[in-house]
């Protein structure tokens, strides 16, 4: 059983460290306002697409590090098939929500009345932000999932909201060429 106080060793640097990186996203993303403002419906977009990431690859992270700890992942081998099977679902996963949540958007921003650039101008912009943070993503996945286990550290303090907080500052650096794509710069 693991005792509060090492708990809190574990978690508090990974909370502190999420704290500030999602404070650079933010303050990144409030550097964008021109850019956000130059595609209509992007604001409708945006907060899905960030989400997705955290979802798709702490997920991602934590079948890693449980299929490390259960043995079903050599851990001196970066490879092999499970670990090959969960990055093609993860990218997978990645290209289907990118696409439904850009056609979501669009028909979210038609229903409020809101302006919207086009259901493809939105899911390109998702799809392009999806497919560039996700390759990032999952090789971060890989790194933190092995360095984590090799350092005996518990995946449920650290994966998921690591990967959500790095998931969070990619995307909103990977949203600039895809917004760039589409001609809204």
């Amino acid at each position: 059983m693991i005792s509060a106080k090492k708990y809190l060793k574990e978690s508090l640097p990974i909370i502190l460290l999420g704290l500030t990186l999602e404070l650079v996203a933010g303050n990144s993303l409030s550097h964008m306002e021109k850019e956000i403002v130059s595609v209509p419906g992007l604001l409708v977009l945006l907060p899905p697409v960030m989400c997705i990431r955290g979802n798709i690859y702490g997920s991602l992270g934590s079948r890693l590090t449980t299929s490390l700890h259960l043995g079903l992942i050599d851990p001196s081998i970066w490879r092999g098939k499970i670990l090959k099977v969960n990055i093609y679902a993860s990218i997978s996963q990645t290209i289907f929500m990118s696409i439904l949540v850009g056609i979501f958007a669009h028909y979210t921003c038609l229903l409020l009345n809101l302006p919207s650039a086009g259901v493809l101008s939105l899911v390109v912009i998702s799809f392009v932000a999806g497919v560039i943070s996700g390759f990032f993503l999952t090789f971060l996945a890989i790194i933190i999932s092995f360095f984590g286990y090799s350092h005996g550290l518990n995946p449920d303090n650290f994966i998921a909201p690591l990967l959500a907080t790095i998931g969070d500052i990619i995307t909103v650096f990977s949203l600039f060429p895809a917004i760039w794509l589409v001609g809204g710069l």
